[in-house]
């Protein structure tokens, strides 16, 4: 696939539609809809509870909801290496981001928040950067939201979108998503 557009903040979308690995990845995040293994002396149980419990009362009350970044998060913390395992299939996700994109659940605004709370938090992905989306002033959420979702709900929030559509709507947001957060791609 053309991994070009595959990036911020589409973190766990890819809008390209990534063939099947050929082989084993290794990744940061796992998600459960493909299945996910994981074996019971990669917990430390009374840690996880209470990293749990401290991710559930943080501030925004968008991370709680963001279950498997948090387990993602908890198992580089303990360095436990993750792995896509290839062979079946994998889903081909968001090919038309429109229609597939849960919005309205801001999932991904509870995954942008979980992912800058857990990497401050426990020092960890520190190879990456990541925004706080709380921080933001409302033209960048509405571009963040716009790029996320490709809808005119929130890409039409902005004047400057109107000549864009598909693909190039949401490559529009990011290239000025990316010059607003001074982010070099």
């Amino acid at each position: 696939g053309n991994l070009k557009d595959d990036r911020h903040p589409n973190l766990f979308y890819p809008v390209s539609g990534t063939k099947t690995f050929q082989h084993d990845v290794r990744v940061d995040i796992l998600q459960g809809f493909a299945g996910v293994v994981i074996r019971p002396q990669f917990f430390d149980y009374p840690e996880f509870l209470k990293f749990v419990q401290d991710a559930t009362q943080q501030s925004s009350g968008l991370v709680w909801k963001a279950d498997d970044f948090i387990i993602g998060a908890y198992l580089e913390y303990r360095n436990v290496p993750r792995w896509m395992v290839s062979g079946g299939t994998n889903p081909v996700i968001n090919k038309v981001p429109s229609e597939t994109q849960p919005l309205h659940k801001m999932m991904h605004l509870q995954t942008l928040e979980a992912v800058f709370y857990l990497q401050q938090t426990l020092k960890i992905w520190t190879n990456l950067t990541f925004v706080d989306i709380l921080s933001q002033p409302p033209e960048i959420v509405n571009l963040i939201n716009c790029e996320a979702s490709g809808n005119r709900l929130y890409c039409g929030k902005d004047p400057q979108l109107a000549n864009y559509s598909g693909t190039a709507l949401i490559r529009e947001a990011t290239r000025r998503i990316d010059e607003a957060l001074s982010i070099t791609p």
